[in-house]
């Protein structure tokens, strides 16, 4: 997986999915990550802390991950 550079993890319930914790991918060449909110704000530290990662589900991750309370905030009232 050193080569890695592109993952996309579906589930089909929150908090089922076997990626929850996708803090072992940490120091892989990911660029480019793709999932639902709640995996990524469970994971927002992490992602913070990857210097290599592009896009998070298709917008830039720096503008992704700031903006992921507020849309976590809207989805879950």
């Amino acid at each position: 997986m050193q080569h890695l550079k592109q993952l996309t993890c579906q589930g089909q319930l929150e908090n089922r999915g076997k990626f929850s914790d996708l803090s072992p991918l940490q120091g892989l060449p990911l660029e480019e990550l793709k999932y639902r909110p709640g995996i990524a704000f469970k994971n927002i530290r992490t992602h913070k802390k990857h210097k290599r990662l592009k896009t998070i589900n298709g917008k830039p991750a720096a503008a992704y991950l700031e903006n992921l309370p507020r849309e976590i905030a809207e989805l879950f009232p």
